[in-house]
């Protein structure tokens, strides 16, 4: 860059600091001055403040019309004619606020008072910036000028050193029905290292879309099928290809076009011509941004995947009311459960077996039998509440009230006994099976902190292990108050009462199976 070139670059920023910026909080003020008179109902406000309010974007329309283009270079000149219409909108602004608040009008009760301070602090600001700058406006070296601040000429060598390293590229598709346009875009695309195609229409576009992945679109309004805002709305509705980011790059000059597009999910509006630098920076960034939002989204979707395969560890030592529990932050899982039916089934003979029995072979014996009721008490109702060696014991009516409790644990003591008979077939192993079933009150809850184990307590729980240690091999030895709940629909054969630890005599029975309807 020329030492003139850098010279302007530095006057026409210096100016826009120095007197559009405060221009344009002044205009913005006086719109918040008249919404404030309006809902408060302050109606004899309103039009001293729409003066302010007009002369205000007047002035600012003035000021940003004066900085386009090599014009800007002109206001470093001691010219009294610029110094007079930069003044007279502002003479008239300080003069209606001043008048506002020496003519009371009902303002000293009212918050008005302090909003119109801050229009003429405003105003007086831009009115001292005015005043230094036709002042300095003969100095020779723009950059010596006292009223420009350092800071400006070396953000211009900052900037200029800065290193520009494009390293985000990505698949564009370029949406434009005018042929040298798109030719133009795509050969400067495919020059910085993108992949990139194009499209004259917008229905061409939707189906480029649908056929391959796109990471950003540069999409013109003024399309010849679908115009583009209505394209632009499209995507955005559309689950599969909302997250493209989309860069507005048109023709029209209207603000009001580009806010409805940002509103609508464009990353940005670029008015044609663009300059290939600030549209390089633009693709740059919003490839960046889409990169950023990938490996967001990647990374929940890992932690979501974590997180359904830690739940289903946690469902398959626990039951999934009380692994739901755990999981919305329960510390103590207990329940007293009034009604429930428990089963303790033994292996026969298991302890001669293993003695006899490779580890290796023995264990796969186990799995394969404790796999096969695994599955017997789901497909019943039931819950496995744990192994015990070559013990199995299941519940039902936890960790949710259920009625039939005591048909779950039938059925499934039913289930087992020819379950284990083919095995031990399968196995040329001799397998039986004793079973115990009891039904009543116990207590259910979760032991341990690190090692979850969901464990029953009570002496329907002793009852039912002391039922299978006095049953018979290939029978199902059920007590009284579970043969009372079974009596109607099953098919049982009293055995008579038995002495068991912790009882004199209790009634029992054996299950023989369901009876036919």
């Amino acid at each position: 860059m020329g030492a003139d070139e850098r010279v302007t670059r530095v006057r026409r920023s210096h100016l826009r600091q120095e007197l559009l910026a405060p221009a344009a909080a002044l205009a913005g003020w006086s719109d918040l001055l008249c919404d404030e008179a309006r809902g408060r109902g302050r109606v004899d406000l309103l039009d001293d403040l729409a003066r302010i309010r007009d002369a205000a974007w007047s002035l600012h329309d003035w000021i940003a019309a004066l900085l386009e283009g090599d014009r800007a270079d002109s206001t470093y000149l001691p010219d009294a004619r610029l110094r007079h219409d930069l003044r007279t909108p502002l003479n008239a602004i300080k003069g209606l606020a001043e008048l506002m608040l020496e003519e009371d009008g009902g303002l000293r009760a009212g918050s008005l008072r302090p909003d119109i301070r801050h229009v003429l602090a405003e105003a007086d600001r831009l009115l001292a910036a005015i005043d230094a700058i036709v002042r300095f406006g003969g100095t020779d070296d723009a950059c010596s000028d006292p009223a420009m601040p350092d800071t400006i000429a070396g953000l211009f060598t900052a900037i200029d050193g800065a290193s520009r390293s494009w390293r985000e590229s990505g698949r564009i598709l370029v949406v434009d029905d005018n042929a040298s346009n798109r030719d133009l875009m795509v050969r400067l695309l495919a020059r910085d290292g993108h992949a990139a195609s194009s499209a004259a229409s917008g229905g061409e576009a939707l189906q480029r879309l649908r056929a391959g992945p796109v990471d950003l679109i540069l999409l013109d309004l003024v399309l010849p099928d679908i115009d583009g805002f209505r394209m632009l709305r499209l995507l955005k509705e559309d689950s599969g290809l909302r997250d493209i980011p989309v860069l507005i790059v048109s023709g029209i000059d209207e603000i009001g076009s580009a806010i409805r597009c940002i509103e609508a999910g464009a990353e940005d509006y670029l008015r044609k011509p663009v300059s290939a630098t600030l549209m390089r920076a633009r693709i740059e960034a919003s490839l960046e941004r889409k990169r950023w939002r990938d490996r967001e989204r990647d990374y929940l979707a890992r932690l979501e995947s974590e997180k359904k395969r830690a739940e289903g560890l946690l469902h398959n030592i626990l039951p999934v009311g009380v692994a739901d529990r755990l999981n919305r932050g329960e510390t103590v899982v207990a329940d007293r459960m009034e009604a429930v039916t428990v089963l303790f089934a033994d292996l026969v003979g298991f302890t001669a077996l293993s003695a006899r029995l490779p580890a290796g072979e023995m264990v796969a014996m186990l799995n394969r039998v404790y796999t096969e009721f695994d599955a017997l008490t789901r497909r019943c109702g039931g819950e496995k509440i744990k192994t015990l060696g070559d013990a199995y014991m299941a519940a039902a009516g936890l960790p949710d009230p259920c009625p039939d409790h005591a048909d779950r644990m039938a059925d499934l003591a039913l289930a087992m006994l020819p379950a284990v008979e083919r095995l031990g077939r399968e196995l040329e192993l001799p397998l039986g099976l004793r079973i115990g079933v009891n039904s009543g009150p116990a207590i259910a809850g979760i032991i341990g902190t690190h090692k979850f184990s969901y464990d029953l307590w009570g002496d329907t729980v002793n009852v039912a292990a002391r039922l299978e240690q006095h049953g018979t091999p290939g029978r199902i030895h059920v007590s009284a108050p579970t043969a009372r709940l079974l009596a109607p629909r099953y098919r049982l054969t009293p055995r008579g009462p038995i002495a068991i630890k912790g009882h004199a005599t209790i009634d029992t029975s054996f299950l023989d199976g369901r009876r036919l309807a």
